[in-house]
């Protein structure tokens, strides 16, 4: 499950995905990277993060950055995007309109 921050001024993490890109926001920094994505498999690929100092809450940050790379297939289901580490379900985020 994706930790939240402990601040309850913060916002729920964001992820934005392109054709080839994708962008996660959360309460304190962005991470950028390539992406890949056929039939249910989806890669994410040669990210980065910016260097924001969290106030020591980085929680939120640190679990995207450890656990991205390990990411091996998605579901999409009534506007919500499922994202699974084998079987396991780590994360979901539901789609917002621009």
């Amino acid at each position: 499950m994706i930790p939240l921050s402990k601040n309850k001024n913060s916002q729920a993490p964001i992820i934005w995905l392109g054709e080839e890109s994708f962008v996660v926001t959360t309460d304190c920094n962005r991470i950028t990277g390539l992406l890949k994505i056929f039939d249910t498999t989806i890669v994410f690929s040669d990210y980065t993060t910016t260097l924001a100092y969290c106030g020591g809450q980085l929680s939120m940050d640190d679990y995207y950055m450890q656990n991205l790379g390990k990411i091996s297939s998605y579901k999409y289901s009534n506007g919500i995007l499922y994202l699974y580490i084998g079987t396991n379900m780590i994360g979901s985020f539901k789609r917002i309109e621009d």
